[in-house]
């Protein structure tokens, strides 16, 4: 059972993962800039009608003359190396498609 395989794939990658190396200026940048781009948009922008009850958050936003912006925020309620592990490991039907 293909269901099963998947399973203790990704078992078995989490219980395997690794502490991750410190973080580098680059990447605590990034992080800090996709932060600030984030609170950015939700403050300009609207949410899209129609979604309000959904569990993923979508806004749009297009300043005058610009490119339209789009966001969509989720919480994932789930520990980061559960979130990899689905992330990493791809599920046994995904690959036969």
């Amino acid at each position: 059972r293909e269901e099963i395989i998947d399973e203790r794939m990704k078992a078995d990658f989490i219980k395997n993962i690794k502490s991750p190396p410190q973080q580098t200026d680059a990447e605590r940048n990034q992080i800090a800039k996709s932060a600030d781009l984030v609170r950015d948009i939700t403050s300009k922008a609207r949410r899209i009608a129609g979604t309000v009850l959904d569990p993923v958050e979508k806004y749009i936003h297009q300043p005058p003359g610009e490119a339209v912006w789009g966001l969509s925020i989720t919480k994932m309620d789930v520990p980061a190396t559960t979130l990899l592990a689905e992330l990493w490991c791809l599920d046994t039907y995904e690959k036969l498609a």
